[in-house]
């Protein structure tokens, strides 16, 4: 073990970030459905870590602790769901959540589109410009 001070700052922090993720995290509990399946939640992790310090001043002989060190560090942790493998019947299925924006978007519009047939539903093809 090193007796550089930025060496103690990032061994401690990786090892408390090592107990935020595990496998769990990425890979979700498996939930068990009343028709047999089998929905296995997944995750994508992303983690960023900084470390950072220096020495100002000199270091008194004789001295143990280093008192001219000044250091900290930082992590930040974001987990995304992604999606479900879903087990049936001896078959997986992948259920993709990534691309939620184009879900999001076919649902913003179903009020217009249901305005717009209920609209035109009991009009002419004249009364709808179909002509």
């Amino acid at each position: 073990m090193s007796n550089n001070p930025i060496d103690k700052i990032m061994e401690t922090s990786m090892s408390r970030l090592k107990t935020m993720v595990d496998a769990n995290t990425v890979m979700g509990t498996p939930i068990k459905s009343e028709d047999g399946s089998v929905i296995l939640p997944f995750s994508k992790v992303s983690m960023g870590f900084v470390a950072g310090g220096g020495e100002y001043g000199e270091v008194p002989k004789n001295q143990i602790l280093d008192p001219t060190f000044a250091g900290g560090s930082g992590a930040g942790l974001s987990v995304s769901p992604v999606g479900f493998l879903i087990f049936r019947d001896g078959k997986c299925k992948v259920v993709n959540m990534e691309d939620k924006s184009n879900l999001i978007k076919t649902l913003e519009k179903l009020p217009d589109l249901a305005k717009s047939i209920i609209e035109n539903l009991g009009n002419s093809p004249e009364e709808r410009g179909e002509n």
